[in-house]
């Protein structure tokens, strides 16, 4: 089983226990970057639960800064976003 994710190959050999996941794919609508960041706590905290692994396939309904929880959010001018209606997220799970 080899998927690319990002430029690499993950492997059944590479991540142990991977192949015995039971996986889901979910196809969501457009929403905003507030929205989607939900969605993701909630398929994580159901992961832990459940032991169900999801691809979730998303987009967004407006433009998005999306910035992962270890990210520096600093570099950016968040009136000109404003201004183009681009929202501005950040994972804080």
């Amino acid at each position: 089983m080899n998927l690319p994710i990002s430029g690499m190959q993950m492997t059944a050999e590479s991540r142990p226990g991977l192949a015995e996941l039971r996986w889901q794919i979910l196809l969501s609508e457009p929403l905003p970057g507030a929205e989607n960041m939900a969605c993701d706590l909630a398929l994580m905290d159901r992961a832990r639960s459940t032991g169900e692994a999801v691809l979730r396939v998303y987009s967004w309904s407006a433009p998005t800064l999306s910035f992962g929880r270890n990210q520096k959010t600093g570099a950016y001018d968040r009136e000109a976003l404003a201004r183009a209606g681009s929202a501005v997220v950040q994972d804080r799970a």
